[in-house]
């Protein structure tokens, strides 16, 4: 069984795949958010979150993970990447600090976003919901420890990506911050 899964791809346009590469000598346009788009894919409580193909991304569905045919759902969702991870490792950094008892992930070009919940009344646990254009499409509820090592994996996982296309990336401002919320969110 699988409580949470996250992964994220790195999967750039040719622009920004040149711009990662270069970096420092040459500048991102508009911005490193645009230039490290990719995907991801989400699994809770074991079901995945997934286009069905005929729907032409319109709308977002909780398939059996054991059952998914991929000739039916793209279980990939678009967006700039890098930026849905900034938020996720923000959200995710802020609920383990006790800042907050709820935070947004959205993604930046679509209207996904995974809300993170801690639970007052059950220490130790939370509470992940999956979101598509307002409306829920997958919750589950879980240890906080496995939640968090799960986010700072997936989160490590994307920063490697980054870093094997250029390793002159880990002075970027923003890997910076990933990588800080990284070490909050998996220390013990």
């Amino acid at each position: 069984m699988t409580l949470l899964r996250i992964d994220l791809r790195l999967k750039p346009a040719p622009q920004g795949l040149q711009e990662l590469a270069e970096w420092p000598g040459r500048n991102f346009t508009p911005d490193f958010i645009v230039a490290a788009s990719g995907l991801a894919r989400f699994e809770l409580d074991d079901k995945v979150m997934a286009v069905p193909v005929d729907s032409h991304g319109s709308r977002i569905e909780s398939v059996n993970a054991a059952e998914l045919d991929e000739q039916k759902y793209n279980p990939w969702l678009p967006d700039y990447i890098a930026g849905f991870a900034l938020n996720l490792a923000d959200a995710t950094a802020a609920i383990k600090a006790k800042k907050k008892t709820q935070a947004h992930a959205r993604f930046i070009d679509e209207t996904l976003e995974l809300i993170l919940q801690s639970e007052p009344e059950e220490p130790g646990s939370l509470t992940l919901s999956f979101y598509h254009a307002s409306k829920p499409v997958q919750s589950c509820k879980g240890p906080a420890s496995l939640f968090y090592a799960e986010i700072g994996r997936s989160l490590q996982d994307l920063v490697v990506q980054l870093l094997n296309i250029n390793p002159a990336l880990s002075d970027y401002n923003d890997i910076e911050r990933l990588r800080g919320w990284i070490c909050q969110i998996v220390a013990r």
